[in-house]
């Protein structure tokens, strides 16, 4: 069985992150992009493998990652 590529680098991620975090912009959609990835992938490090779209506790950590990441923050 071939297994889907998981991405969180996605039209509807983005657009999702956005609403969460009201940002009304697109200027910054490309860097949102590539920290979600970023973010999914070290997640996946600590949690295992997840579907996004079926795990949102998973998504939510990524968000979050990806929030303080933006912050510059990402050490705490």
């Amino acid at each position: 069985m071939e297994e889907k590529e998981v991405t969180m680098n996605t039209p509807e991620f983005i657009k999702s992150y956005k609403a969460r975090f009201r940002i009304f912009h697109s200027s910054e959609d490309e860097d949102i992009g590539e920290q979600l990835e970023s973010s999914f992938k070290i997640i996946k490090t600590l949690i295992g493998t997840f579907d996004p779209d079926e795990f949102s506790e998973g998504t939510e950590l990524a968000f979050e990652r990806v929030r303080y990441v933006r912050n510059e923050s990402i050490e705490f």
